[in-house]
């Protein structure tokens, strides 16, 4: 609990970075746990740190990519990085959960449109 409360105590003062780490020295299994990887989402985001976020996402994706909520937080990371079979697996991962919508409809267009794939 001492590091879970100094970490939240670095992020209020604005020092994202050292928030991260002291996230990141948590041990098995509460480093894994999604709420956590998602909380180091945030501190690597607000830390600017694009390449520990690739590597947290791809850590998150590995476990909960089955989670519509992990899914959707995914989708940003996927079309970023071009990668068009997990954006549509995450969008069917979303669209089990909450159905087709005209958000998931607007996404998969998005997604196919930026591949040059007019027809799909």
């Amino acid at each position: 609990m001492a590091r879970w409360r100094r970490a939240s105590e670095l992020q209020q003062a604005g020092k994202y970075k050292e928030s991260l780490a002291e996230l990141q020295r948590l041990p098995e299994p509460f480093v894994s746990a999604r709420v956590i990887l998602t909380f180091q989402v945030s501190m690597a985001t607000l830390a600017k740190n694009d390449a520990e976020l690739a590597r947290i996402l791809s850590r998150l994706a590995e476990r909960y990519s089955n989670d519509p909520a992990t899914a959707y937080m995914l989708l940003g990371h996927y079309f970023t990085i071009g990668d068009l079979p997990n954006i549509l697996r995450s969008l069917d991962t979303m669209e089990r959960r909450v159905g087709v919508d005209g958000v998931t409809r607007n996404y998969r267009a998005s997604a196919y449109f930026s591949r040059g794939d007019y027809a799909s």
